[in-house]
């Protein structure tokens, strides 16, 4: 019975080890995608804030435009 417990326990801890190990990997996985996808809206991150830039141009042109 003693001997029963000992395995029943040990195939148990060896089941939660492959569970962790698959957390781990799909959690690296995710990681990767993720830093994939940041990395690609970079050069959307750029075009967006050089849209803003010559938005403001245009504004001050405009005003400096209307004042004089």
């Amino acid at each position: 019975m003693r001997g029963l417990r000992n395995v029943a326990e040990q195939c148990l801890l060896a089941a939660a080890a492959q569970n962790i190990k698959q957390i781990a990997l799909l959690l690296a996985r995710l990681r990767a995608l993720l830093r994939a996808f940041w990395r690609s809206l970079a050069p959307l991150q750029r075009l967006v804030a050089d849209l803003a830039d010559l938005l403001h141009q245009i504004a001050l042109y405009r005003a400096n435009s209307a004042a004089a």
